[in-house]
């Protein structure tokens, strides 16, 4: 059995990132491949030796990716997308050393659902519940 080397989450922050990215540029064409992507790394990260809670925590967002991937609409794709953040920031929020080179957003202007994102801190504020509509609303939040 393998071990990981790095915590679950790390690695997905990247694919993650992606989906971030898409959305924010109004790419929802690639939203969905970008979600079942980060779907595969999550299963493939379930068969690896993991604690109960890692475990349970994988699942939890594997569950909402897969929502997020059967989005019927835009708007449905937004909010959805804010439930697969609200998985990853939880676990950051506890594991704050993890998030290092990442920054917390929050929209204050998204009246459905959960309205924080994660980014790069070498990016630029992109709003993924907006896109193009409000890229730069966002007010920078601590972990």
């Amino acid at each position: 059995e393998k071990t990981l080397h790095r915590p679950p989450f790390v690695e997905l922050l990247k694919p993650y990132t992606e989906i971030h990215q898409a959305l924010s540029q109004d790419n929802l064409e690639a939203v969905k491949g970008l979600t079942q992507n980060m779907k595969e790394k999550v299963e493939a990260t379930l068969k690896e030796k993991l604690s109960q809670v890692q475990t349970k925590e994988l699942k939890q967002l594997s569950a909402q990716l897969e929502s997020l991937k059967e989005s019927p609409s835009t708007s449905d794709m937004r909010i959805r997308f804010g439930n697969v953040s609200k998985e990853l920031v939880t676990y950051f929020k506890s594991h704050k050393e993890e998030a290092r080179g990442y920054q917390l957003f929050f929209c204050p202007m998204f009246p459905q659902g959960y309205a924080f994102w994660i980014q790069p801190q070498s990016t630029s504020l992109a709003n993924p519940y907006w896109g193009k509509e409000m890229l730069t609303c966002g007010v920078k939040r601590p972990w």
